[in-house]
């Protein structure tokens, strides 16, 4: 390890060779930081798909007992020596066992990549990464307002559009430990250029924000703000995910009097056609707000 003249840390690889005629020590330094950073990304990507594939193991095996469990249940309720309170805890069972079986398909679905560029509903991808994250934002208190203004079907492959999702608002998330507002909007927007029409995501969180001499290496490899806990390749994936997809993503971070909000803005082309208007909101005391047409929204229990 070594400093360089404005301060940072680097690693160098270092050569010395001793010099008997002038007795002095001939040094050749390296700087191997990046490829330093570049192995362990790699290792830590290896491990990271090595648990995914492990979870998609897990997922499935525990199908084939669930639905045997399921079938159990769904007999037992119906059994004639039950009486009412045994015949609820039964009925309970069974809906927790719903639950888990969710849960189960959701895994196997995150790390099931298909072959060839499919028909991707953006509402559900969002649903799916805000259900994984659902008890963080209880844990901290965090308030969901969240719009789909269209289904928004793309062509392309889920797994990578959940990925870039997932690592958006997780971000958005990590950034409110104290609590606070979480928005998410889907919606069509008009290509200017061409006059195609587009879709936009937004996320936008009330947390610490974004400093303005990190703004410019936000997208960078390797570059992170939350010391040992990220690698700095989240947002570096995601805007090459995007960019595949001949996307875009943006951000913005704006301080107000009493609050910051930072907003990450990801534009994708070729949506389907419009349906219609779909709102969601979730809030932290534990109601939810069902996705219905807007203006008809009902509230359901929240699974918490």
């Amino acid at each position: 390890m070594q400093k360089t003249r404005d301060g940072r840390e680097v690693i160098v690889a270092s050569r010395q060779v001793f010099k008997k005629e002038v007795a002095s020590i001939l040094e050749i330094n390296r700087d191997i930081t990046a490829q330093m950073l570049a192995e362990e990304a790699l290792r830590q990507t290896e491990r990271l798909a090595a648990m995914g594939r492990v979870a998609g193991i897990i997922a499935h095996e525990i199908n084939n007992p669930l639905e045997a469990i399921t079938n159990a249940f769904y007999l037992l309720k119906n059994h004639p020596s039950l009486d009412e309170e045994a015949r609820y805890y039964a009925q309970l069972g069974e809906t927790e066992l719903a639950r888990v079986g969710h849960i189960t398909k959701q895994t196997l679905g995150f790390y099931r990549e298909s072959q060839h560029p499919v028909n991707v509903p953006i509402a559900e991808i969002l649903d799916d990464v805000l259900q994984l994250q659902s008890r963080q934002l209880v844990m901290s208190r965090i308030t969901l307002d969240k719009k789909y203004y269209i289904d928004g079907q793309i062509r392309g492959f889920p797994v990578e559009l959940r990925q870039v999702f997932l690592n958006l608002i997780s971000n958005a998330i990590q950034a409110m430990p104290q609590g606070g507002d979480l928005r998410i909007r889907m919606g069509p927007q008009r290509n200017d250029a061409d006059g195609r029409a587009d879709l936009f995501i937004s996320v936008c969180d009330t947390g610490t924000g974004i400093k303005p001499e990190h703004a410019k290496h936000l997208f960078e490899p390797f570059f992170t703000t939350k010391s040992t806990k990220g690698t700095g390749l989240g947002l570096w994936i995601s805007k090459g995910i995007i960019q595949k997809y001949d996307g875009k993503i943006h951000f913005r971070s704006m301080n107000f009097k009493d609050r910051t909000m930072t907003s990450f803005r990801v534009i994708l082309p070729g949506v389907s056609p419009a349906v219609k208007a779909l709102e969601y909101t979730h809030h932290a005391t534990g109601v939810e707000t069902a996705r219905t047409p807007l203006g008809h929204a009902k509230h359901v229990p929240s699974f918490g």
